[in-house]
């Protein structure tokens, strides 16, 4: 709190320390001395009431030319309450506005100085929040609207009733926005006006509302039942044997379960209380309306006239001793905790459509360049050109093959973004499988597995061979392992003359041509595998050519001596196994094996299938790639 405010407030106080030691009266039964702490007993006189209500106001005076704004309008809070605590507004009833009049600037809710007096002095809470919607940084407001809702709070909670989100969210909306000291201030009250080392909360001199956690209902208890005691031993009754509970229940049942309005008929409680015990005390009807001069009982009027102000000022009492200031805590924190899991919950939606949105805008774009590719791309036209100059020009044959395989690598890959990118887990595998035919059916324009894999072996030689179509590191490194077999140039020259001029007559195999001159070569392949038929063109055919070109480059590259290579199937799994001899340490990035085992496993769709493994054991690299068997072997019509 302000270094000033606190001044201020401590003059309010100092004003009442002085009349309660100047006024002091003794009580009839006990014969104790007892300070007077309210204005309105009769012992003071009209001119000291007066007298003190201005030395409050020259206060407010000086805290209105000497504090911040927020800091006045706490004063004025705290002159408020301590007016109708200390019975100002009893003995000065004329005084209609506490005699803040001279600080209104108007007389509505557009000035939060009589919002703040509207709110105290009716303890309707819609004048505060019109002093909240003015101001937001207005700390009374805030706290009366906080220790008001959080009041409702813990009675739902003790009452099991339902609590929405928007109305806990509310609850600690105002408390997050208080500064440390008040935050600590409404979930304890403070110890400097709170009179250490003593029960009465009667002498609380807090200047704003705060949560108490002992039960109402039991401080009522106890100050009614010491004040009935007190006067009915003193009458000489045998208390042992009267139901103190008729004497006091009206008045507990009224003042602890009544709503606000009817506090207003305090007055009728206590004459309904006195009207209960009127035989046994015999107080007659016409004296309760004396009843503040009735001696014998001023001091149980006193005690009732007090739990009355306090709770209709600003103490608010929990309604279960149960709820303590660590419960309201441990909830503060649940609630944070909840409110964070849930802005995360939120940015993670928000980064979900983000991505969504990304996702569709990458399948649109990979759509338009498919669909662009398509018409301004003709890789085989690329190829038959390349074909008719090979015997007249081969280099420049040769870099047009390069082309070729560029834009066939190329599409195939836009193929594969797509279909990654669609958004449909299952796409790569329904693309790949829809390049099989049927067993048992027709299909032209299909190929079988060898033939796929002597144009895959022929791939890799070309682009070994034929120095122009390929200028890459990997192919360097694979005509550097084929001198160590043959002469290039003599290897160049024979397989131009074979494959590309065609001089012979006959057709020479590939892979034969490779096993009798470059590397040994044996191909083994079962039956099932052998009645395969791939559609040519299709993401299944280029998928294998992939595969195979990889497995070849890999051979010719980092291998020596042979390549066996085996297709062989089981119950459920087609199988591809490479077998060779490692050659020189010659280590290559992996990122080809590494993209083949992640497309295999996107076309197995991650079943207990394993895509791909490879083992080195001794100077033997092999290799395995598992595909689905019904994948490819696709029965029926």
């Amino acid at each position: 709190m302000n270094r000033k405010l606190r001044e201020l407030i401590d003059r309010f106080i100092a004003i009442f320390d002085k009349r309660s030691e100047e006024f002091i009266y003794k009580n009839d039964f006990s014969d104790e001395l007892y300070a007077v702490d309210q204005y309105c007993d009769e012992t003071i006189p009209i001119e000291r009431v007066r007298n003190d209500f201005n030395k409050m106001l020259r206060v407010l005076y000086e805290g209105i030319n000497t504090l911040e704004k927020d800091d006045f309008y706490i004063l004025v809070a705290t002159f408020c309450n301590y007016y109708i605590e200390e019975g100002f507004n009893v003995v000065l009833k004329k005084e209609k506005y506490f005699g803040l009049n001279p600080f209104f600037t108007y007389y509505d809710k557009r000035d939060i100085v009589y919002c703040i007096f509207k709110g105290i002095t009716t303890q309707n809470y819609n004048w505060f929040k019109y002093a909240y919607d003015t101001d937001n940084t207005c700390t009374v407001a805030k706290v009366y609207l906080f220790v008001n809702s959080l009041t409702e709070l813990t009675n739902a909670i003790v009452s099991n009733n339902d609590i929405s989100e928007e109305f806990e969210n509310g609850v600690w909306k105002y408390y997050e926005e208080l500064e440390e000291y008040w935050r600590e201030y409404v979930l304890t009250g403070s110890q400097e006006y709170i009179l250490n080392g003593t029960d009465d909360w009667m002498k609380d001199k807090s200047p704003l509302p705060y949560i108490c956690y002992i039960s109402y209902k039991k401080k009522m208890v106890q100050n009614i039942t010491l004040s009935l005691n007190a006067i009915l031993d003193k009458l000489g009754y045998d208390i042992d044997k009267i139901e103190l509970r008729d004497l006091y229940i009206l008045v507990l049942d009224a003042l602890c379960n009544a709503k606000e309005e009817e506090l207003v008929n305090f007055t009728f409680c206590i004459q309904s209380l006195f009207a209960s015990a009127g035989e046994l005390l015999k107080v007659s009807k016409d004296e309760m309306s004396n009843l503040n001069k009735f001696e014998r009982f001023q001091y149980l009027y006193d005690k009732l006239y007090k739990v009355y102000r306090s709770e209709f000022l600003h103490i608010r009492f929990i309604q279960d001793e149960l709820i303590s200031r660590k419960f309201i805590l441990n909830r503060y924190k649940i609630f944070v905790q909840n409110r964070e899991l849930r802005k995360k919950n939120e940015e993670l939606e928000k980064r979900n459509a983000e991505i969504e949105r990304l996702n569709i805008e990458r399948e649109g774009m990979m759509n338009y360049y498919a669909h662009s590719w398509k018409h301004i791309a003709y890789p085989e036209i690329v190829k038959s050109v390349a074909e008719e100059l090979m015997s007249r020009d081969i280099s420049l044959a040769s870099r047009l093959i390069k082309a070729y395989n560029s834009e066939k690598t190329l599409q195939h890959g836009i193929r594969l973004l797509q279909l990654i990118n669609s958004g449909n887990e299952l796409a790569v595998k329904n693309e790949f499988v829809e390049g099989f035919a049927r067993f048992g059916r027709d299909a032209s324009n299909v190929i079988n597995i060898r033939t796929l894999i002597e144009q895959s072996l022929d791939i890799v030689v070309f682009k070994i061979l034929m120095q122009d179509s390929d200028d890459s590191t990997a192919m360097h490194q694979c005509r550097e392992q084929v001198r160590n077999y043959i002469s290039l140039k003599n290897c160049i020259d024979a397989y131009t003359s074979i494959f590309i001029e065609k001089d012979l007559d006959e057709n020479v195999n590939i892979v034969e041509w490779v096993s009798n001159n470059i590397i040994k070569i044996n191909i083994l392949m079962d039956e099932e595998w052998s009645g395969i038929r791939v559609k040519k063109e299709s993401f299944g055919a280029s998928t294998l050519i992939e595969i195979f070109v990889e497995i070849f480059t890999n051979v010719l590259m980092h291998g020596k001596e042979f390549l066996d290579l085996k297709l062989i199937s089981s119950n459920n799994s087609l199988e591809i196994n490479s077998l060779n001899k490692m050659g020189v340490n010659n280590p290559g990035t992996g990122q080809g094996l590494v993209n083949i085992k992640k497309l295999v496993d996107k076309i197995n769709m991650n079943t207990e299938i394993s895509g791909l493994d490879i083992i080195q054991k001794d100077d033997k690299y092999s290799m395995c790639i598992q595909f689905l068997k019904k994948l490819m072997i696709r029965k029926g019509r």
